[in-house]
């Protein structure tokens, strides 16, 4: 989001590998950084980047069945997205 609070895509180095052969190892990974962390992003990074940037309900998906619930989202989905979430919340 810029200052003025407009929402803009960010660059595809952000999101992407880069892929040199012939290069150490440590060129050919993701890059992006979340909190100055580029390996082992915690939940406090992310939360504190959130903090940063203002981001409202950012543990929204602690709250996933009530939203999905208001969204009429049905319950073999909510139980499999919230499994989802369960398994990459366990990687932070």
């Amino acid at each position: 989001m810029t200052h003025d609070g407009c929402w803009r895509l960010a660059p595809a180095y952000d999101f992407t590998f880069t892929v040199d052969t012939s290069a150490p190892a440590y060129i050919n990974r993701h890059s992006l950084s979340i909190n100055g962390s580029i390996e082992e992003v915690t939940k406090t990074d992310l939360l504190a980047v959130a903090t940063r940037f203002d981001i409202k309900e950012a543990n929204a998906a602690s709250h996933y069945r009530t939203f999905a619930l208001e969204a009429s989202v049905t319950e073999p989905w909510i139980a499999r997205i919230e499994a989802e979430i369960a398994a990459r919340l366990s990687l932070l």
